[in-house]
């Protein structure tokens, strides 16, 4: 799995290669730096982990899903793709579109 380091924004949510998302686990992170862990093949669904400082081993937070998602597995690569259509079409990229079924 991949591992990136985002900052808990407002309301318990993170952002990830332009999209937002949210887990009733991220509570009480506001402000924080957290670890998220990926499988590229689905990113609908992130790991969340604490920062590791000072040599401390990071804990599992819990399960952050990406909003508005209708589709239940999205790769990395579609995503990059979708955006990719939209930049070619000149839209605006939007998640709620990036994520529809379809």
């Amino acid at each position: 799995m991949k591992v990136v380091r985002r900052k808990v924004e407002k309301y318990g949510c993170v952002c990830f290669k332009g999209l937002v998302y949210q887990g009733e686990c991220l509570a009480g992170y506001e402000g924080d730096r957290i670890c998220l862990r990926y499988d590229q093949r689905n990113i609908i669904r992130l790991l969340a982990y604490t920062y590791s400082k000072d040599g401390q081993p990071s804990e599992y937070i819990g399960v952050v899903e990406a909003r508005d998602a209708e589709v239940k597995q999205l790769s990395l690569a579609e995503l990059l793709w979708r955006c990719k259509k939209f930049r070619e079409q000149e839209l605006e990229i939007d998640q709620t579109a990036l994520l529809r079924n379809g």
